[in-house]
């Protein structure tokens, strides 16, 4: 199989026919100017942006292309799609580096080489070459050079994407004796917002998950274990991460005493959904005390608060006493008959503060104190 390499010549572009060649695979090195490639021990083969006819020449035999730097054309112009289409083979891998143009979102990018595969009217497979090039090595070069899996067979969809940076990541992989490459270690990052019609647990691996997470997401609940000792109940990730910091400076002067958590409730705080929060913040054992921090918005504050005495009435009846100090600051809606509520119901463990400040240098010292 041969690889037909756009611009081979630069520092970039000669570690890429390098880290080919040494593996065996058959590389075409195009440039502008041929005779600087020819020293590489590789095929030369002219190829300029600017100079359509020589296109097709340069693509002639090639089944793998790889594209050293920006992909468009120096004016800034697209080109990868016209490209494509000089290729007689229509059956063909290409490798399009994204060197010098990592400042683009890959959704940019993945959209950009969507639309110009398809422009090409051909059928061609689009991977982050660098990626495969340093962590497959040469079990990904013999695919290549013998085996031919990557190429799509005839009546396939037109493009398919291999995308490493953040949707899967395959580690390692193997060439059996029968040619086969096999992926023996690899990530798949799914979107939580899709589990409902995807069925994504049962792709979970929960082995190396800490069990308070995996309670936590048994029961919806956005939880994130940290390693302090103030447990942090919020509703909104903006709050929460707010009160991640006043803990953490508030704890430095009392031997760095630091939130144990992050815990976003959201919008509805209900008995149920404090009752399950206090439950998974409390069965963290190093935890010492838990502050409660709530703005008032689309839930008022006088639902937190009786969402609040319900929940510690319902980890009671389920035989867990709650013994560990909580600390409440309630702000915004209803605030003030929300700390009406709390004041009347006289739970010992709950102790009201009314500033965020003030709230987290009590839930801190009450760690300390623990």
């Amino acid at each position: 199989m041969t690889v037909l390499v756009i611009g081979a010549t630069g520092k970039t572009g000669r570690t890429v026919v390098d880290a080919l060649t040494a593996r065996g695979v058959k590389v075409a090195a195009a440039s502008r100017n041929p005779a600087a490639t020819a020293a590489h021990g590789v095929q030369p083969v002219r190829f300029d942006w600017a100079e359509r006819a020589t296109w097709a020449p340069a693509l002639q035999g090639a089944e793998g292309l790889y594209i050293v730097g920006p992909y468009a054309h120096p004016t800034g112009e697209t080109l990868v799609g016209e490209l494509l289409a000089e290729a007689a083979d229509t059956r063909r891998v290409a490798l399009l580096s994204v060197l010098g143009a990592d400042r683009l979102p890959p959704e940019v990018m993945m959209a950009d080489w969507e639309r110009d595969v398809r422009a090409s009217g051909k059928e061609w497979t689009i991977l982050r070459p660098n990626w495969f090039i340093q962590n497959f090595g040469e079990a990904f070069a013999t695919a290549l050079r013998e085996h031919g899996v990557l190429e799509l067979p005839a009546g396939e969809a037109a493009v398919s994407f291999v995308d490493t940076r953040d949707v899967a990541d395959v580690a390692a992989a193997a060439l059996t004796e029968d040619g086969q490459v096999l992926a023996v270690d690899g990530k798949v990052t799914l979107d939580d917002n899709a589990a409902f019609r995807q069925e994504h647990a049962r792709f979970a691996d929960s082995s190396n998950t800490d069990p308070i997470e995996a309670r936590a997401v048994e029961k919806h609940l956005n939880y994130v274990k940290l390693e302090g000792e103030v447990g942090i109940i919020g509703n909104g990730a903006g709050l929460v991460m707010s009160t991640l910091d006043v803990v953490a400076y508030a704890g430095q002067p009392l031997g760095g005493i630091r939130p144990a958590n992050f815990l976003d409730i959201g919008g509805g705080a209900s008995a149920e959904v404090m009752a399950n929060g206090l439950e998974i913040v409390l069965s963290d054992p190093s935890v010492r005390s838990v502050f409660v921090n709530v703005f008032g918005g689309i839930t008022s504050c006088d639902a937190v608060a009786n969402g609040i005495v319900s929940a510690i009435g319902m980890l009671e009846g389920r035989g867990e006493h709650v013994d560990r100090p909580i600390v409440v600051r309630l702000d915004g809606n209803n605030a003030a008959e929300g700390r009406r509520i709390l004041q009347e119901a006289s739970i010992p463990v709950v102790e009201q503060v009314a500033t965020m400040d003030g709230a987290a240098r009590r839930a801190a010292e009450l760690a300390k104190g623990a």
